[in-house]
């Protein structure tokens, strides 16, 4: 698997082992009613001594065993033998020689639980490994089957040994097809605030608009700025994809993008590095400015166009403030008049 920082090239990998963590397991000659009777269990991994106090059965035992959640685990298997067929499983969470471990109980002496114990020490079904590989001629040894750390920003995950002397070839290249989806979506969102802009500064053949926000400063002063941030060189080191009319995006004289994807994808294989930046350079790139200048327009806290919204809304209180105070003042004067006229009439 890569991440988008992958360094691009070809790799040879042999796998001549893969990490395994170790197992071990009784004799499989155990009923799961016998008491084993009580001790304390010491299981050496990690470079540390881990003391278990144990009794009873063996599922009491692989329990009371789990219970510490220590780096080894306890289980007992059913292996079908006909009379005593269960079997006490020891097995380390962690691959490699890193997760090994051995048992030994604290007391001496043959007892049941020693007897026991002293069979799961010596059956090792599965030795602590390493992963071991050939990377590029290079052996080398890992305690992991997940490898990260051999290619920039690429995470090997074994899962089987290669033929001999067939080693595997991972080549790490751009995704042209993908990149250029994502910049087809981005053209195709930019040209949507383009038509939005446009259906707003549209009049008919009388010279008239219906459209709320024609003329508006705000729209039209968003409008010049992304032109003018998506129109702009960009210092990607290579001067021949410092445009985006360099890569395939043309603008034409409404300001909408046009995306030519086979001229994008060459300049990508050409110099993916030049049209990386030319998007997304921290201090430069068009991607970037562009997500900062929308943020200065869209913040909900004291973004352009909720300040533009907010003193719109202040005009409309303001405009509706005078137009009650107006209204007042004409029902006043209604009513007045209305008194004057019923005095003359009963006068």
């Amino acid at each position: 698997s890569a991440t988008n920082s992958a360094t691009p090239g070809s790799y040879r990998v042999e796998v001549l082992g893969l990490a395994q963590a170790q197992v071990n397991s009784s004799d499989g000659q155990a009923a799961r009613d016998t008491d084993y009777g009580s001790d304390t269990l010491l299981i050496s991994s990690g470079g540390s001594l881990h003391p278990v106090n144990i009794s009873g059965t063996i599922d009491n035992i692989a329990g009371q065993i789990n219970a510490l959640a220590l780096d080894v685990v306890a289980e007992v298997v059913d292996t079908g033998t006909p009379g005593t067929p269960y079997q006490l499983v020891l097995r380390s969470k962690t691959t490699g020689t890193a997760g090994e471990f051995h048992v030994s109980l604290d007391t001496g002496g043959p007892t049941p639980m020693s007897t026991l114990f002293d069979s799961v020490e010596a059956n090792v079904r599965t030795p602590a490994t390493n992963a071991s590989i050939v990377f590029n001629g290079i052996p080398v040894t890992r305690s992991s089957n997940d490898i990260g750390d051999l290619i920039g920003g690429v995470t090997l995950q074994l899962k089987a040994q290669t033929p001999v002397n067939e080693p595997a070839t991972i080549t790490v290249s751009t995704d042209a097809s993908a990149t250029s989806a994502e910049v087809k979506d981005f053209v195709d969102a930019y040209n949507k605030i383009v038509d939005f802009v446009q259906t707003q500064f549209t009049v008919d053949s009388s010279g008239n608009t219906s459209s709320p926000l024609f003329g508006d400063a705000t729209l039209r002063a968003v409008r010049t700025s992304l032109r003018s941030i998506v129109g702009s060189i960009v210092d990607t080191g290579n001067d021949a994809y410092s445009m985006f009319a360099q890569v395939g995006i043309t603008s034409d004289r409404q300001g909408k993008l046009t995306f030519n994807q086979s001229k994008f994808e060459e300049a990508l294989v050409a110099d993916p590095n030049a049209v990386t930046k030319l998007f997304t350079d921290t201090d430069n790139g068009i991607a970037n400015r562009l997500y900062n200048q929308i943020d200065l327009y869209t913040s909900s806290v004291d973004g352009l166009i909720k300040t533009r919204t907010d003193g719109l809304d202040r005009m409309t209180k303001d405009t509706q403030s005078r137009i009650d105070q107006a209204q007042r003042r004409l029902t006043a004067y209604e009513q007045r008049l209305q008194a004057q006229y019923a005095n003359l009439e009963t006068l």
